[in-house]
């Protein structure tokens, strides 16, 4: 199985870079791009695991569609990604994370305390976690790609669906440092675990989350103060698809046979 070693790409010119301390003082890397006057501006956040300054989700351009209609665009890599400090743990640290850095944006004096969330794939399940907190400040999501249950599943190790669900876990943890490439993984190893297990020795480091998803029931805290469904009501731009904008077009069309 080969690895390619990957980077952080450089901080953009055009925002403004902070690290914001979350409850339990991990601080996460945040890049504040700001239109032009005085203010307050209406803020848009986006909380990704995928690189702010990369080129999976060019944040860049996305401000300037934003900054000309006047809004703010804060963009802040996830808990243990790139920039930011902590452990990469999927799902998990989410919800606290989102209301802590929202909170951090309304206490800024070009917020006009009404913050908006967008994004996909895991970006979106950062934004029914955080809707998950009822902060009041958080007025409105647009998840693409992801609705409440990503990060749900329970499955028994070494049935397909859970391999599937168990390399997410794997990738997630691997993007910034080691990029696993798919095709290299055997799935016709029995037991399917071992697969993965080739994998860590690869890397050299063991996923914090590897050994919470080879139970059948693993500890997920993801929403621990209350389902998003029950949450004070917001207006929710939701947008699903047959697959994952991630999803390479070889094996997309594999699975459609």
């Amino acid at each position: 199985m080969e690895f390619t070693h990957i980077a952080p790409g450089p901080p953009s010119d055009k925002a403004q870079q902070y690290m914001v301390r979350m409850r339990d003082g991990v601080r996460l890397a945040t890049d504040v791009y700001l239109p032009e006057g005085d203010g307050p501006f209406p803020v848009v956040l986006t909380r990704l695991p995928y690189d702010k300054n990369g080129e999976i989700i060019r944040v860049d351009v996305f401000a300037e569609a934003l900054l000309e209609r006047g809004y703010a665009l804060v963009a802040q890599d996830t808990r243990g990604k790139f920039r930011s400090e902590g452990e990469t743990v999927p799902w998990v640290n989410e919800a606290h994370d989102g209301y802590d850095t929202i909170d951090w944006i309304v206490n800024q004096p070009w917020s006009n305390n009404r913050v908006g969330m967008t994004g996909l794939s895991y970006v979106g399940y950062t934004q029914w976690a955080a809707l998950s907190m009822n902060h009041p400040a958080l007025r409105a999501i647009a998840p693409r790609s992801t609705n409440t249950n990503l990060g749900a599943a329970q499955l028994t190790p070494g049935e397909p669906e859970w391999g599937f669900y168990f390399k997410y876990v794997m990738d997630f943890y691997a993007v910034d440092d080691l990029l696993a490439h798919e095709e290299d993984y055997d799935w016709s190893r029995r037991p399917l675990v071992n697969a993965f297990e080739d994998a860590v020795e690869q890397m050299g480091v063991r996923p914090p989350a590897m050994d919470m998803h080879l139970s059948v029931t693993p500890p997920l805290r993801r929403f621990p103060e209350g389902h998003p469904l029950d949450a004070k009501p917001v207006p929710v731009l939701l947008s699903l698809g047959w697959f994952d904008p991630y999803c390479r077009p070889r094996r997309c069309v594999t699975t459609t046979r």
